[in-house]
This record gives C-alpha cells, structure tokens and sequence, in this order.
C-alpha cells in the first residue's frame, strides 16, 4: 500500500498543470470602450505540476496580438510582476478594435506540459459615425492606482464617447482628457456636467493637444491652457506665461450644474476669447461680459499673431486628493445634447447629430434629462417626453413659475429621482454634500414607484435655507404619498422645515404646518395621494388633498426656520423621521385653487404613466 502511495504522489508531482479558476480583469468590466487600459487582476489558479512560466497574452477577435506588438506594456503595478518567469502586459483598447471582441488569456509552461485559462470575453462597442472618440491622459498624481476608478465603463450600456461619461476619478487622483475636435477658427460653444461635488481643484477649459500633462499638473499649469476653477478663478499659460486672475471671473458650480463656455477664435488677433456661464445669463461673473458682441472675454493666446495658429480642444481636469472623491464628468459638444443655445453667432462645438435618437423636447428642463442619464439607465424616449410634457403642462397652467423645485421621485433611476427638475441640480444626501445613493439601512428606492427614508439620515436636503425658499405669506409646499404609515407611535414628518412641514400622523392622517407657530392634525384626511398647503395671507392658509379643498387653516403665519428636507423635517431636527413611500415633492409660491388642482392633474398624469 505504501508503494502505491508513493508512486501515486510521484505521477501526481509530474501531471502538467491544469486551470482550477480562470483569469479575471482588474474591474468588473461589462465591455471595452474605446480608450480603456486594459489590466489583468487575478491570473487564475493552478492545479497538477509545476510551471516554469506565466504570460499574459491579449486578443483581438481571437487572434493573439504578438509578443513584441508596441501596444503590448509590462503591467508595472500588478502584484506578480516580480516573480519569476511572470511575464505580465497590459493593453490599451485601441479604435480600429471598435466592433470587435478583446480577451485576456494566462498561459503557463513547465517541463511536462503547458496549460492555457481565458476571462470573459469584452465587446468593444462601435462608435457611432457621428460621435467625435475622445482621447484621454489618466495619470495617477500620487503614483498609486489602487481604488482608482481610471478610464473605465462601470455599467453596462454607458458609452465612454463624446458627450457620454467623459472620465471617472475615486480617492487621490488626477485626471486630464481632451475632446479630439480641435478648433482654430470660428466661434464655438459646449457644455459640461459635473456629475459630483467637484473640489477646489476642479478645472474646465481649453488645452492645445500636445500641451504637457505632468502627473501634478492641473488645467492651466501648462502652455497653450485655460482653465476656470470650480471657484471661479482662472489659469491661464499661453506664450505670456501662466497668468493667473486676481479675483473671482467666472461662476463656481456644484455637482449636477451645466457649465457652458463660448469660445470665439475670430475677433481677437493674438488668439482666443473665453466666456464662461452658469445659467446662460451672466457670463464671466461679469453684467456687462456678452460673447454675442465680444466684451469680457478671457484671452489664451495660442500663437495666432505669428500666423500659426494653435487647435485648442475642449478639456477637463480633476483632481479629488482631499475633496470629494469620486468625480463623473461629461462633455456635451453636439446641438441637441446641450442644454442651453449656443450664444448667437457661435455653433456647438462639433455641430454633428445628436447622439443616439433623442426626441425633440420642447424644455431645456427636459433635454436636462439627456444630459443625466449617466447616473443610471439611459432614458427612453417614451420616457423623456413624458417628462417634457409634464414641463410644458405646469407651464402653461402658470404653475412652472411658481415652483422652487419640483422632485419626480417615482422615476427610472434613483439618479433622476433626487433630481430637482426646477433648479437643476440633484439634492444632497442627508446632512452632507455628498451626492445621494441608496444607503442600506438608511432608505430604499424602487424604480419608477418611490423612494423613502428609513426613518433614520436616508434623508434628503433639499434646500439648505427654507426662508429663501418659501416666503412667509406667499408659500405653499407639496408631497405625493403612497402609504400611510399609522402604528399610534410615531409620528412621521416627510417634508419640510421648521414652521413649514407636511407629516403622517401617528394615528393616521395628515399634519400640516402652513408657515405657522403650530401644527394642525386632519385625521380625517388621509395622508396617501397628494397633498399641499398653500398660504397666500398672514392670517389662513389652505390644505388641498387629490386638487379639492380639504381644509382652511386658520393660524396667523410665522417665518420658516432651518432646512427644507424630504423624508425627514429641518434636516431632522424635528423627529421621527419619514418611512412612507413617496412618488413626488415640490414647493414654491402660494397656489391658487385652480393652480393646486392643475399640479395634482399634472402630476397624477405623470404618476399613472409611470404605474406608480
């Protein structure tokens, strides 16, 4: 018996070696865009004898690209680099692989055999005729790519071209990228989206391509740049050298606001002028700037008086080292993505066709969703035109202009429902200016049905000063409910700030405190379907439920306090929290009777379509 084990553990030892898990990536990718740098992750595991070797090797369409192809660079930063016989390459999705398929192969070699283990096959999308590919530069500052969200598609469908996801950074990072379309003469205008809280260190502008992208260098910071910080502070490095502003010139953002920059190549004869805008008003942080007629504009000079003439491209650079990681930016360069016209006599910037089949929206508020839909899904057109006609229906019954915000919290994607369709811009999460996300045990969220609050921090603010928002005498506020919640408890405050709030009574029903010293509680009205005080005097306000008169509230008004908040009061001062199920929010002026019936028909609409 003993020999036999012996001999057994011998033919064992000289077995050639077999695969036990196979490869992986570095990310869970779901294709390969374009521009993507490829890296293996995990090499696999091993079984039966020994190997002398291990090799990555990549194919494209199943053709094995060569050992001394030029795309082919030694992974410097995978974990085995340094053991021997490892010999370890990554690669760079390259545009004529558009339409093809591109895998990562381990391949190992011993005296008694070799052995070979694949991952998942990765679709490289084709790129549509008419969407410009952008080139990217992806360097680390610190050097350390570990957590990095480098140039990657981190859902499936998200297209990494044009005026999809331009670049993602996570932690201390930097990033560049660079639109391909480069311009030297005529005027052009684009837009950016900043998709999350960029910090002091985000900048957007223009860059020459062969400008220098050092690892510390940010937008600006080398020759032929101009870049506005998100404070509104400009740097500009042209053959004067780097110049930068004295005071604030341009408008600062935050996350889920649409930059424009207008940029006129023609009227200047040392080179290029530069506009930027926040809500197409007021460019430059300057009344009197107007790119229209060539006042204020922020010169770059690219060599234009000597007769060449720099390309100056659209560019982007982040860098979230101790500000809020986790950056999303997208640049939208074609007519019909942007959100706002180009000023007259310019053009956008690369003035091809839409990208994908986007309908005609009569709203920028609507074509806004366009521009969005990297938080989630891609909307349909059924979709947007859906919420393009809610838009045009609050606008002609005059309710548009009474609106402070308007949330669609039943909506698609939890992105799009925590969006403010009234101001632009997405509402933050709880008591922190991270942007919000479903957080486990905080709130939930079902697609196109509702979000809700936990009864903890799942909540979201709104508006950080509910006396801007809701004036004393001329307010009213609005909530859509699916539930009811009535345990004889708690009461669940779902809306609102001090002295102006909407709540579930404990026994059931509905609380409302109209902008007033005390609350009044309607048992007999219950808290599902739709709800909204309004107050136009000092002296009474209303309660309309489903768009009839459910009550006169008779309490002289007093003034709002704190934070407008949703599923929770004053960012949770007043407590319990919310745990209903909510489809919709919105506040502003006081309604008449006729404007709070035609926001519920409106809304109910929208609801219904959505089967929510």
């Amino acid at each position: 018996m003993a020999i036999i084990f012996g001999v057994s553990a011998a033919v064992t030892r000289l077995r050639p070696p077999v695969n036990v898990t196979p490869p992986t990536y570095d990310d869970a990718f779901d294709t390969a865009e374009v521009n993507l740098e490829l890296r293996a992750g995990s090499l696999g595991t091993w079984g039966g004898g020994l190997f002398a070797t291990l090799k990555t090797v990549w194919y494209v369409d199943g053709v094995a690209l060569a050992d001394g192809d030029p795309l082919l660079v030694a992974d410097t930063n995978h974990p085995d680099r340094n053991k021997p016989g490892y010999t370890i390459k990554k690669v760079v999705v390259q545009s004529a692989w558009a339409g093809k398929s591109v895998q990562l192969r381990v391949q190992v070699a011993g005296a008694l055999g070799s052995a070979e283990a694949q991952a998942p096959l990765l679709d490289v999308p084709a790129a549509p005729a008419d969407e410009p590919v952008v080139i990217w530069d992806y360097r680390n500052r610190t050097g350390d790519r570990t957590n990095t969200s480098y140039i990657k598609t981190r859902n499936s469908g998200r297209s990494m071209y044009g005026g999809r996801r331009f670049f993602t950074t996570n932690g201390a990072v930097s990033r560049q990228g660079i639109g391909n379309k480069g311009r030297s003469a005529g005027k052009w205008y684009c837009e950016f989206l900043s998709h999350d809280a960029p910090g002091s260190h985000f900048r957007f502008g223009l860059s020459a391509i062969d400008a220098g992208f050092a690892n510390a260098g940010m937008l600006g910071d080398h020759q032929w740049q101009l870049g506005l910080k998100s404070d509104g502070w400009l740097y500009t490095y042209d053959d004067r050298g780097q110049v930068t502003s004295s005071s604030k010139v341009g408008p600062n953002w935050r996350y889920s606001e649409t930059i424009g920059m207008a940029a006129d190549f023609d009227t200047d004869p040392n080179g290029v002028l530069v506009w930027f805008t926040a809500d197409g008003v007021t460019w430059n942080n300057n009344g009197s700037a107007d790119p229209t007629t060539a006042v204020g504009g922020h010169l770059l000079q690219n060599q234009k008086a000597s007769g060449t003439p720099k390309a100056m491209h659209p560019a982007l650079f982040s860098a979230s080292a101790s500000d809020t990681p986790n950056f999303a930016l997208s640049l939208f360069c074609n007519v019909g993505e942007q959100l706002r016209a180009a000023p007259t006599g310019f053009n956008g910037w690369d003035n091809l066709a839409n990208n994908g089949a986007m309908p005609t929206l009569t709203n920028a508020e609507a074509r806004r969703l366009w521009q969005l839909w990297h938080m989630g899904p891609a909307p349909s057109a059924a979709r947007m035109t859906l919420v393009d006609d809610l838009i045009s229906g609050l606008k002609a019954d005059g309710v548009w202009t009474k609106l402070k915000s308007l949330y669609l919290l039943a909506a698609a994607d939890f992105g799009h429902g925590v969006y403010d369709w009234k101001k632009l811009q997405r509402a933050e999460w709880g008591s922190s200016s991270t942007p919000p996300v479903p957080d486990e045990g905080y709130a939930t969220w079902l697609a196109d049905r509702y979000y809700k609050n936990g009864g903890g921090g799942g909540y979201l603010t709104a508006s950080s000063a509910a006396s801007t928002e809701l004036a004393q005498n001329d307010a009213h506020l609005g909530l859509i409910s699916r539930t009811e919640q009535a345990d004889g408890t708690n009461t669940r405050h779902e809306l609102g700030a001090g002295n102006a709030y909407l709540a579930n009574n404990l026994a059931g029903g509905t609380i409302a405190r109209a902008n007033a010293g005390a609350a009044d509680t309607y048992a007999d009205v219950s808290f599902i379907g739709h709800n909204v005080w309004t107050r136009g005097g000092s002296s009474q306000a209303e309660l309309y439920r489903d768009g009839a008169l459910a009550k006169t509230i008779t309490r002289t008004s007093a003034g709002p306090s704190g934070s407008i908040t949703i599923g929770a009061v004053n960012a949770a001062a007043i407590t319990p929290n919310g745990i209903n199920e909510l489809v919709a929010a919105h506040y502003g002026q006081a309604l008449t009777a006729a404007e709070a019936l035609a926001i519920y028909n409106r809304l109910n609409t929208y609801r219904t379509a959505l089967g929510a």
